[in-house]
């Protein structure tokens, strides 16, 4: 008999559920005699409704590897003693739940002790700060987006800024694998729009984003909804060599797996209730009516009033989910979700229109192996507000996003400690930036003009009070990429303590990318139109070393870039004296000699070379020293790196051409090596404090300088940028007990560098002729927020428990929860104006000297449970910025205030009072979900 049961359990381990590495936990611990304490070696833990569990080993200790993230229930039971049943198990991702078990002698057949495990406040075998935000959390808080829930972890300022690091620095997965942006490396960019068409002295005078989070940017990330989240985790600043192709941090989501119980909801949220204070007619300032004669009038402008189609006439947001079993395939469950969203922008025009689904499909027929499929298709098309087109919304860029991911995933248990997993995945994105209707086709044999042979675009023109009055917006896009990731992890627990993981990882990409600027006859153009395969491969292998006083991670990290890949690419806006091979990614032997002028007195470029492959090692480390069960400290330290964005390496380095920016294959990969150490500490039953201390050095950044090498000026990219953040996060966490749960982040951040962007240079310090010469010190970053606090409240009475209020539980079923932030100022470079010149004499002072107001923020959603028979009806409104607070997201530099421009400022009233520097006014959405 007990044979037996110990063979069954051996199945059992070799069958774990459908996941991998990057996206499950562990379980482990010792099963006693409850009296003498001897092991219980042949005792049986499983984990109750699934087909997970361990026989206990020869020093009473098991472990169960592959375990989702969740919430469990655990049973260990054994032949004359009683069963003791453990609920409420919660496992995290890459970590380890420790459940001890305790049996005691029982001559009765069935008897059972059933305990509610209490989840760890100090989980011993964090090496590095880790924020993890469960399904139920995100269910809670007042948000539709998981970035919405990532914003308020510690470490994240101005947005999705990490740890002092640029946007594009953070790596993000869905589960497992990248979906990061290949063109700019990010989920969701900062779309500086307005600068292009602003003229110098405008552009000089506003600081802060042109375009709010609130209306996202152009290349605004794959989207996921909450619905389809099952756990987020953020891993800041040093993280395991199984995660890279980031400098800052790695967010990983998890999305929840098939149950075989069938689960349906459904809900629907409605567009913003009360008035915006901008869509109206005089809604800020007198309108301007710019145009002869007053000829444009500004009306509220609707999405309905651009497309007629039937699904975009409802406002709103509806949304749902399904899960279960497949009824004609045993042993096969599925889940699905989707969100359909029509929104008008609270801004005076504007829209959002989104479409997204998801699907996963998993197999389980038995034995070693599992299978499952993933699908998500998203569909978004948008306007962001932009001030200068208020009165000719029409004439500016409508925004269209497709994005579609597959993925296979295998996975085989070699043994009850060993197992492989194989995945295979396609992501495709097509991004398209244009005004609708205008035709377009360009003259390629125009070189270096590439002037169009047919354009319906026309050349925008001010109205003397800063509007545009006639002409069109100025960029047109069409981008489309293809990634391909191959991916094979093993782990193997091959001791008590050491569980090694290792694996290859490859993304094949496909890059094309078409941009065209002023698309309108006799305009300085800027063309790029190719097509590239870049190719990505990487490998690891760490070790997890654990022991009751000391929890290791080591490990280390090779990257490998080569820019021409495993394909052939193509260059279509090319010169037709151009000396190199149109199919292969090169670059001059020396970015700041490309060639030279011949005896003919004409300029000849010199051979160009094969751009180089390029391959790093990344050690990391990462310690942990339980004290008590209370106290832990840790310390980690690492190297990341990260290639440049595909945008700007493969830039054209044609410098005949008048936009000379010249791109650069052979750019090095970006590197920082962080620091890291902290403690957490457990206070009471409830609350726990998590301290880190933390320093980034961040170097051979990417950035751009110019090169006088006559008869040209161009500027070329190089690693020429550095930066290095410092500071300290505290998160507070108090877990659900008298109704209520909370979670406080504070970070304080020093962030430095010699400049922002990898386009810095060439669009502030034009050359040897511009007065602004290019720093040789560092100043404080544009996201460098000295404090950032943020977190959320959730108060949750179930349904018929709570305080008794006129002999009734009114507040049974009743659930709220709150999100707030409060913020320091952004930088900004301030500015004096010379009397009586508006154009172009301004004194620029020093680099980000100055602070913008405090902003401060509460969100809340509150909701109502009724149950109808197995059922439930929930009412809720959710209310973003409830104090309806005045946050001035950007400034004007010469006065350091929101809406003034200073006395000598030419423009009007309605010009300068731009609503879109002020974050969002209060919002009103009433919403129902049914749940089944």
């Amino acid at each position: 008999m007990f044979k037996a049961r110990k063979n069954i359990l051996w199945m059992v381990a070799l069958v774990p559920g459908i996941c991998w590495a990057g996206v499950t936990g562990k379980i482990s611990g010792k099963v006693t005699d409850a009296k003498t304490g001897e092991p219980l070696i042949g005792a049986n833990v499983i984990v109750e409704g699934t087909n997970m569990g361990a026989a206990v080993g020869q020093d009473g200790t098991y472990f169960i590897l592959q375990v989702p993230p969740g919430t469990y229930t655990l049973r260990a039971q054994m032949i004359g003693y009683a069963t003791v049943v453990k609920k409420n198990v919660v496992v995290q991702v890459d970590l380890t739940t420790e459940v001890n078990f305790q049996l005691s002698e029982s001559f009765v057949e069935g008897e059972e002790v059933v305990v509610v495990a209490e989840r760890p406040l100090v989980q011993k075998d964090i090496t590095a700060k880790i924020s993890v935000v469960t399904s139920e959390e995100i269910e809670a808080m007042p948000v539709t987006d998981f970035r919405d829930a990532v914003k308020i972890q510690g470490g994240f300022t101005d947005g999705l800024h990490l740890r002092g690091g640029r946007l594009n620095s953070i790596g993000y997965m869905i589960d497992g694998l990248d979906v990061s942006n290949p063109l700019i490396g990010n989920y969701g960019g900062v779309q500086d729009d307005r600068s292009l068409t602003l003229g110098l002295a405008d552009n000089q005078l506003f600081a802060g984003s042109y375009v709010t989070e609130q209306n996202t940017s152009n290349y605004d990330g794959i989207l996921l909804d909450k619905n389809a989240v099952q756990e987020i985790q953020v891993l800041t600043g040093t993280f395991n060599a199984e995660y890279g192709r980031a400098l800052s941090g790695i967010v990983n989501v998890v999305t929840k797996d098939p149950s075989p119980e069938f689960k349906f909801q459904i809900e629907y949220l409605s567009p913003m209730v009360n008035s915006s204070p901008y869509r109206r007619v005089n809604g800020v300032a007198i309108d301007e009516n710019p145009g002869p004669n007053d000829s444009l009038r500004y009306r509220p402008w609707k999405l309905q009033d651009h497309f007629s189609q039937l699904d975009r006439q409802l406002l709103g947001q509806l949304r749902g989910s399904m899960s279960g079993a497949l009824p004609l395939l045993p042993k096969t469950t599925f889940f699905l979700s989707g969100r359909m969203l029509n929104e008008n922008s609270y801004l005076p025009f504007g829209y959002n229109i989104v479409r997204e689904f998801f699907q996963k499909v998993a197999y389980n027929p038995g034995g070693a192996f599992k299978f499952s499929f993933t699908g998500h298709q998203t569909r978004k098309y948008w306007q962001p507000y932009n001030h200068d087109w208020k009165y000719l919304p029409d004439h500016y860029s409508h925004f269209r996003r497709f994005s579609n991911r597959y993925s296979f995933l295998l996975t085989h248990s070699i043994s009850a400690n060993t197992y492989y997993t194989f995945k295979v995945s396609r992501f495709a994105t097509d991004y398209k930036r244009n005004v609708p209707g205008l035709r377009l086709v360009i003259n390629r044999e125009d070189y270096p003009d590439f002037d169009p042979i047919i354009t319906d675009y026309q050349q925008p023109e001010r109205w003397e009070n800063g509007f545009f009055y006639r002409g069109h917006d100025i960029q047109v896009e069409d981008s489309h990429t293809v990634s391909w990731n191959f991916k094979w992890d093993i782990t193997s627990q091959f001791h008590k303590s050491h569980q090694v993981k290792a694996g290859f990882d490859l993304l094949d990409h496909k890059i094309q990318q078409f941009i065209y600027l002023r698309p309108y006859p006799g305009g300085v153009h800027e063309f790029q139109d190719y097509l590239r395969r870049p190719l990505e491969v990487s490998a690891y292998i760490q070790d997890k070393i654990e022991y009751n006083f000391l929890i290791v991670n080591i490990g280390v990290r090779m990257d490998y870039f080569n820019p021409n890949g495993l394909g052939k690419g193509s260059r279509f806006e090319r010169g037709p004296n151009y000396p190199y091979d149109n199919k292969t990614v090169t670059m001059w032997p020396d970015i700041y000699l490309p060639g030279f002028v011949n005896d003919d007195g004409k300029f000849e470029y010199f051979p160009e070379q094969k751009a180089q492959e390029q391959i790093y090692f990344s050690p990391r480390i990462g310690v942990s020293h339980p004290v008590t069960e209370n106290l832990a400290f840790h310390f980690a330290y690492g190297h990341f790196v990260q290639r440049p964005d595909f945008r700007d390496i493969f830039y054209s380095h044609d410098i005949q051409r008048f936009i000379a920016l010249a791109g650069n294959p052979n750019a090095k990969m970006q590197k920082t090596i962080a620091f890291e150490a902290g403690l957490k500490q457990a206070i009471g039953d409830y609350v726990a404090v998590d301290v880190s201390f933390y320093y980034r050095d961040i170097f051979d950044l990417l950035g751009t300088q110019w090169v006088n090498f006559f008869p040209f000026q161009y500027a070329v990219f190089n690693n020429s940028d550095y930066a290095n953040a410092k500071g300290f996060e505290i998160s507070i966490n108090k877990r659900y007990s008298s109704y209520f749960s909370a979670n406080l982040n504070y970070t304080f951040l020093i962030a430095r560098g010699n400049e922002n962007t990898s386009r810095t240079g060439v669009k502030f310090y034009w050359g040897s002729t511009n007065d602004r010469l290019r720093p040789r010190r560092d100043f404080y970053l544009d996201w460098d927020r000295r404090h950032t606090i943020g977190g959320n409240i959730n108060f949750w009475f179930p349904y018929n428990e709570g305080p008794t209020i006129l002999g009734k539980k009114l507040l049974g079923g009743t659930k709220i929860g709150l999100l707030f932030t409060v913020k320091s100022g952004l930088p900004y470079t301030p500015t004096q104006r010379a009397v009586g010149d508006w154009d172009f004499w301004l004194r620029i002072l020093q680099t980000n000297s100055s602070r913008r107001p405090w902003t401060y923020q509460v969100d809340v959603d509150i909701s109502k449970e009724f149950h109808l028979g197995s059922s439930h009806l929930i009412f809720f409104s959710r209310i973003t910025n409830l104090l309806n607070t005045d946050n001035a997201l950007w400034v004007y530099t010469n006065t350091g205030r929101l809406w003034d421009a200073g006395p000598q400022s030419s423009r009007s009233a309605d010009f300068i009072r731009d609503p879109s520097a002020k974050g969002p006014p209060r919002q009103i959405r009433l919403g129902m979900r049914l749940e089944l």
